[in-house]
């Protein structure tokens, strides 16, 4: 049969079962939304008050994947601006 590259990690069971292990990159799939973390992190660095981030997902309140950001400043920030 035919296989594509999807960025998927998968491996094959001795009795021909493929299972799923994660992504190759750091994509993830948010309400059908496929988001690339690290371009979200480039555009919290663009922002001048903001150091580092790092952007990953959690589960929110109705146990649905979200995305969290957390940031370091050089300064105690309240609110972010563009």
């Amino acid at each position: 049969e035919r296989m594509y590259r999807t960025g998927d990690l998968v491996k094959w069971t001795e009795d021909a079962e493929l299972i799923y292990l994660g992504r190759k990159d750091h994509q993830v799939n948010i309400r059908g939304f496929r988001i690339e973390l690290s371009e979200v992190e480039a555009q919290l660095l663009a922002l001048v008050e903001v150091k580092e981030a790092v952007v990953t997902t959690v589960k929110d309140a109705s146990d649905q994947d979200a995305l969290a950001a957390y940031v370091i400043t050089d300064e105690e920030t309240t609110d972010l601006k563009e």
